[in-house]
């Protein structure tokens, strides 16, 4: 699978389109296509296809449009394993469809086209494949007479056989292969003004800060959960660096290594691979979990040009080790603005996160109910009453 145009420019409120492109010159069956995209949600707004599934934002399927159709059920009516919607706040686009007859195509083609309007200028952002593994709240629905497993990778091109064992035919044998990202440049005759005014450390309140989301999580022992570390920033704010320092409690939770794509991968780490084009930094500085103290520090940075943006900066992936009524995962702060350690949002040395001359704010954590892996009756009333957990 690619995406086409590789690259592309667009001017600042300018609607363009990118699509994704089926490879297939060797003719290989397959009678499943899944994907996900990541994009930068300050840089770029997704426009939403008319049609599709009712109240979500969703992609132009363009998989019946080829001249060798796709033979994909492209209705949630139809096969309830279709997914078509875009996660506008997290910046995701996520895709899924399969012949639900069992029927095998050989096909090559558009597949999936997608609008976003031009909000801000950068020299090169990335519309990127995500090989990451299908969140609970997204994988796909388990049939009445299932005796299989869906892959977990969110990006393949899957054959199933009679026996119901899976062959991914995307690409090599490596599970990163067989995709092709893009690359999107955005101007406009207003750049040099824009980061000219924004190249001064704001005094005062701004609408930054960093906060984990959900705020509120049910899981049961045994089981994993993911929080996303976000950065809002409305007003643009420049920043240069950011620090974190999450605290948690190492006899509820520990958090289980992910460096899939990361620039620091010793030791155990949060995920922050999938964000790199949202975020380039110069300088990552660190990024480890110190499972004893429970304890999580990443710092990274950048020396030729600040930040503007906001966005998803990292995944946090946890597993619940004992039962805790409410256990808190939160953001440690520095003592004062010339603290070297604890969660910070800086400029220049200076604080740019919520109230800038108040070191000890602006980051907001989650706080969590573990309950026995066998207690299924009181974590279905806690998840109703959260609308959030891990139900299996």
């Amino acid at each position: 699978m690619r995406l086409a145009p590789l690259e592309q420019t667009a001017q600042i409120g300018e609607e363009f389109a990118a699509h994704v492109w089926v490879d297939n010159p060797e003719k290989k069956r397959f009678n499943v296509v899944s994907l996900a995209l990541s994009y930068d949600p300050s840089l770029l707004e997704f426009i939403d296809a008319p049609g599709g599934v009712e109240g979500a934002p969703n992609c132009y399927d363009r998989s019946e449009k080829t001249v060798a159709a796709f033979k994909l059920a492209r209705d949630p009516a139809e096969d309830p394993f279709y997914l078509n919607w875009a996660d506008t706040k997290d910046g995701m686009i996520y895709y899924r469809a399969r012949a639900a007859s069992g029927e095998y195509c050989e096909a090559e083609g558009f597949l999936l086209s997608m609008k976003f309007k031009a909000l801000a200028p950068i020299h090169r952002t990335g519309l990127r494949f995500q090989f990451s593994d299908w969140s609970e709240n997204l994988s796909p629905p388990v049939q009445s007479d299932q005796t299989w497993s869906w892959p977990q990778t969110m990006t393949f091109i899957g054959l199933a056989d009679e026996e119901n064992s899976w062959e991914n035919r995307l690409g090599g044998t490596s599970k990163l292969d067989g995709v092709i990202s893009a690359l999107i440049s955005l101007s406009g005759p207003d750049k040099e003004t824009l980061l000219e005014a924004q190249e001064s450390a704001p005094e005062g309140l701004t609408r930054t800060r960093i906060y984990l989301d959900p705020p509120v999580v049910v899981a049961q022992v045994g089981k994993t959960f993911d929080l996303g570390v976000h950065l809002e920033n409305l007003d643009r704010v420049a920043w240069d660096r950011v620090r974190l320092d999450i605290r948690f409690d190492p006899e509820v939770l520990e958090v289980v290594d992910q460096d899939e794509g990361n620039w620091l991968t010793l030791g155990t780490n949060i995920l922050d691979g999938p964000y790199h084009d949202r975020f380039p930094f110069d300088f990552p500085r660190d990024n480890q979990v110190r499972a004893d103290s429970g304890r999580i520090l990443y710092d990274a940075a950048v020396f030729r040009k600040p930040h503007h943006n906001g966005g998803l900066l990292a995944t946090i992936r946890f597993r619940a080790k004992s039962p805790s009524a409410e256990t808190q995962i939160a953001f440690a702060f520095p003592k004062d603005l010339d603290d070297r350690r604890g969660t910070s949002l800086i400029f220049r040395g200076a604080d740019v996160l919520e109230d800038t001359h108040l070191a000890q704010d602006g980051a907001y954590g989650t706080t969590a109910l573990i309950v026995p892996a066998k207690d299924r009756q009181f974590l279905s009333a806690r998840m109703g009453a959260s609308g959030s957990g891990d139900e299996d």
